[in-house]
């Protein structure tokens, strides 16, 4: 039972590592415009906050 469970999260880790590793490329422009907006969003409200 507890070898399954064990066997169960390695296989589940891998399967999704290597989803992870293809959807990178299609996944991180996406990623980083939303960083990006993110950082915008936080410098105006410091600014309007400071200034």
């Amino acid at each position: 039972m507890r070898g399954n469970l064990i066997f169960g999260l390695v296989a589940g880790s891998m399967v999704g590592a290597a989803a992870a590793v293809i959807a990178m490329p299609y996944v991180k422009p996406q990623v980083r415009r939303a960083i990006r907006k993110g950082r915008r969003t936080m410098n105006c409200a410091l600014h309007k906050i400071c200034h």
